[in-house]
């Protein structure tokens, strides 16, 4: 597995999670304590956040119950991702809608598969202005991507919206189709990586998510 998929692994298993738990969370502060104080980044560098989509999550979970539950009509009778992101994720007008008014504010929006989270890319100067708040930056140091176990350094930068981590409630514009969106990003930075093998649970995993990552 390359680095660019280590950090969509980390930060999307991160997110789906998160995804079903805000359906339930509103009016519940999601931003948690502020990260270690950055820098000011270049205005135009490209990062991306990721965003939770809206999904039936309790007709979804009702599902998985029945597929799962011996003596059920459907008892092991398992729909493909697809299927089951037609079924509960988020609709074409919901990510349709969603795009629109992300490209109004200069970021691009790319659907998961899934239907259940986003990927938005834009410059840190657009971001600022779409979220009406800073970002920061804390630059990567040089150790291994895939060193088992890891290296207390590792190469990916961390760009956050100043004073937030973790998750952190979407603004106004994005909220009709965005549960909750990261507060932070990582960004792989390829010359201070120090090759190593790939983690033993990501090999065993065979786990592959194709990912465009910010430079």
């Amino acid at each position: 597995m390359t680095p660019s998929a280590v950090v969509s692994v980390r930060r999307t298993t991160g997110l789906l999670t998160a995804v079903v738990l805000a359906c339930g969370l509103a009016g519940v502060p999601l931003a948690g304590a502020a990260p270690a104080a950055g820098v000011a980044p270049d205005p135009s560098t490209l990062v991306t956040f990721y965003v939770g989509l809206p999904l039936d999550a309790r007709a979804l979970t009702a599902a998985a119950r029945d597929v799962s539950t011996p003596g059920s009509q459907v008892y092991r009778q398992y729909s493909s991702l697809r299927d089951v992101a037609r079924a509960y994720g988020a609709t074409t007008e919901a990510t349709g809608a969603l795009t629109d008014a992300a490209a109004k504010r200069g970021l691009v929006v790319r659907p998961d598969f899934t239907r259940t989270f986003a990927r938005v890319t834009g410059t840190v100067q657009a971001w600022e202005r779409a979220m009406g708040t800073s970002i920061t930056y804390i630059p990567a140091a040089r150790g291994s991507a895939g060193a088992d176990p890891p290296t207390p350094d590792q190469p990916f930068a961390q760009y956050a919206f100043q004073d937030a981590t973790g998750l952190l409630r979407a603004p106004a514009w994005m909220r009709p189709f965005v549960t909750a969106m990261d507060a932070d990003t990582e960004v792989y930075v390829p010359s201070l990586d120090i090759p190593g093998p790939a983690p033993s649970c990501v090999r065993q995993s065979g786990v592959r998510i194709p990912v465009s990552v910010s430079r």
